[in-house]
């Protein structure tokens, strides 16, 4: 969002070196959807903002909402799964 590509470089690598990443993604846990998901997001509201078109942030808009539901949904599965035992 800044357009440095310091930034850039230290934000990707800052993620790849997260620990959520790093075990949701070799260890098959439901935390990897969500985090995966709002990625995708925050990656659309990005590339939203870098456009600075009406016409094109429209069309991205609906995607931005798809990937914060799917997001939401992969956190919100479980624990409505196990509260109904």
């Amino acid at each position: 969002m800044t357009g440095s590509r310091l930034a850039a470089g230290l934000a990707g690598a800052f993620i790849v070196c997260d620990g959520m990443y790093l075990v949701d993604s070799r260890v098959a846990v439901i935390d990897i959807v969500y985090l995966t998901c709002a990625a995708i997001a925050y990656l659309l509201f990005s590339s939203s903002h870098k456009l600075r078109t009406r016409t094109r942030d429209r069309r991205l808009l609906p995607w931005i909402g798809l990937a914060l539901g799917l997001c939401l949904a992969g956190k919100l599965y479980i624990p409505a799964i196990t509260s109904c035992s």
